[in-house]
């Protein structure tokens, strides 16, 4: 999918996911950080444990790595 020449912003796809280890299962399984759409982990642990603000990651070649919202807290 190109996005280059829309006039307005993509959209991004979050996955909700139980847990840190699933997360990074997933990521490598579905190669997430090869899409062209944005895609976002949501992980329902770091909800519990950190807050909704802290509970967003994305994925990276070396792992997911944590990605704050703060306007969220």
């Amino acid at each position: 999918m190109n996005f280059e020449n829309t006039k307005s912003l993509p959209g991004i796809f979050i996955l909700s996911i139980s847990n840190l280890a699933l997360a990074e299962h997933v990521r490598k399984e579905l190669m997430l950080d090869l899409r062209k759409i944005p895609i976002m982990l949501v992980i329902d642990e770091c909800i519990h444990n950190e807050g909704f603000a802290k509970s967003f990651y994305i994925s990276t070649q070396n792992g997911i790595q944590q990605a704050p919202l703060p306007f969220l807290r």
